[in-house]
């Protein structure tokens, strides 16, 4: 009962722990691909996720290096049988700064009662 009791804490608090992610506002209800576009990569092609009755670009920042990053994405139609893929203009650039990391390591570690 115990571990079934630990497994479940750990899978409903593992989404606090997330990276951030950026979003966007909702997309056209035809689109099935998001293109992302981070700094001067090439573009990654992700699928688009439902938030209720919307469905919006959702791009993990896991992994980034700290420092300025400047993301672009556009809207996708995937497949479709009469039109092909279609795909929308980029957004307007988005620019933030992931902080560094702390430089300085915790000094007099010790055992307290």
């Amino acid at each position: 009962m115990k571990r079934l009791l630990l497994f479940a804490l750990c899978m409903f608090s593992a989404p606090l722990l997330a990276n951030p992610f950026v979003v966007s506002d909702p997309v056209d209800a035809r689109a099935t691909h998001c293109g992302v576009f981070m700094d001067t990569a090439s573009k990654l092609v992700i699928a688009v996720t439902a938030q209720g009755t919307d469905k919006i670009c959702k791009h993990d920042l896991a992994g980034i290096g700290a420092g300025s990053h400047t993301v672009r994405m556009t809207a996708m139609v995937v497949g479709d049988p009469v039109w092909g893929d279609q795909e929308s203009p980029q957004s307007v650039p988005f620019t933030f700064v992931k902080p560094t990391s702390p430089t300085v390591a915790p000094a007099g570690i010790r055992l307290a009662p």
